[in-house]
């Protein structure tokens, strides 16, 4: 392919019971990542060469480009890759989809197709219609021949997962937290009286020297495959719980575009909200993220704010919250 960059477009349909879709890639050097740093995904978003960037999701809201697979609850999960960067030594790069609460069966529409960033032009597709019980698959990927970009369709699927998926790569998976380990019973105390009472002893040993330890280089961490979602039913999470503590925490915004109406009601909805929509605007709060005890809480929201008239979204916010912030006039 003569593109210097190419934009990777998983796309699917949403809809009520249809599972959340992922993407993700691998860059491989002898069918293997040469370390976790290789696994482009929603918790590792770019590859440390710039050269493979996760975008994230989008809702196909009409662009010219897309056609006719924008029409109601389409889906796309967006990533680009600058095959100008991509180190010499790798020699492919596998596109890869998995999903969450479910399974590829449930997931209608499911595609992957490779576009010239430049110029929009699709550069190849490929249409996933025999998918069952399948959690991950590589859809396709990109590979070098004779010093030239191509792209090649696979469809491998894998019932395992991302975890499954990822591993058969050679990425190592963050096991789950292992339940604290239970401790021994007390010594059992033996005696006439509580006066004479001792502590059983175990029979002598041999007392022998022990040499200092050798300095043990701290392992390195492995790749979390943990999504936080805040849901009415659970609408407070704790980071440190889900082994959050230290990096970068990315909040992921999705939403679902809806048909507009386009009869007489429509044009009655939009007379009505041009007036509120010039009294101010309307602020959401989605979630908090508060420390307590050395805890980070991401706690969910939802919550509407009104500005007054004057009065920034941000400022409302404070008020509302009582942080106590001092606001002053911008000067231009």
């Amino acid at each position: 392919m003569a593109a210097r960059t190419v934009r990777v477009e998983l796309g699917w349909r949403s809809g009520a019971g249809v599972p959340d879709v992922d993407a993700s890639a691998l860059l491989l050097v002898s069918g293997k990542v040469r370390s976790d740093t290789d696994f482009v995904f929603y918790n590792q978003p770019e590859h440390a060469s710039g050269s493979v960037r996760h975008e994230g999701k989008r809702a196909a809201g009409g662009g010219a480009e897309d056609g006719a697979e924008n029409a109601g609850g389409a889906m796309t999960d967006v990533g680009t890759v600058d095959l100008e960067r991509v180190e010499p030594v790798v020699e492919q790069i596998v596109l890869a989809a998995s999903v969450d609460g479910g399974d590829f069966g449930r997931v209608p529409g499911l595609y992957i197709r490779v576009v010239d960033a430049d110029s929009g032009t699709e550069i190849a597709r490929y249409d996933s219609t025999d998918a069952s019980v399948e959690t991950a698959f590589v859809l396709g990927a990109l590979y070098r021949r004779q010093g030239e970009w191509k792209f090649r369709a696979v469809g491998q699927g894998y019932g395992s997962g991302l975890e499954g998926l990822a591993t058969d790569f050679g990425i190592t998976v963050e096991e789950p937290e292992l339940p604290a380990a239970v401790e021994p019973p007390a010594p059992v105390v033996v005696g006439e009286s509580p006066a004479l009472a001792k502590v059983a002893e175990p029979p002598a040993e041999a007392v022998v020297a022990r040499q200092p330890a050798a300095a043990v280089a701290a392992p390195t961490a492995n790749v979390s495959l943990t999504k936080i979602t805040l849901t009415k039913d659970s609408p407070t999470v704790s980071l440190a719980k889900q082994g959050g503590t230290s990096g970068t925490l990315r909040v992921n915004l999705n939403w679902q575009v809806r048909k507009q109406n386009t009869g007489w009601g429509a044009k009655l909805g939009r007379a009505v909200g041009k007036r509120a929509a010039s009294d101010a605007p309307v602020a959401l709060d989605l979630a908090l993220l508060t420390q307590e005890d050395g805890d980070l809480i991401v706690q969910r929201e939802a919550r509407y704010l009104d500005p007054l008239l004057g009065i920034s979204m941000q400022q409302t916010a404070d008020e509302a919250y009582g942080w106590g912030m001092k606001w002053t006039p911008a000067v231009k």
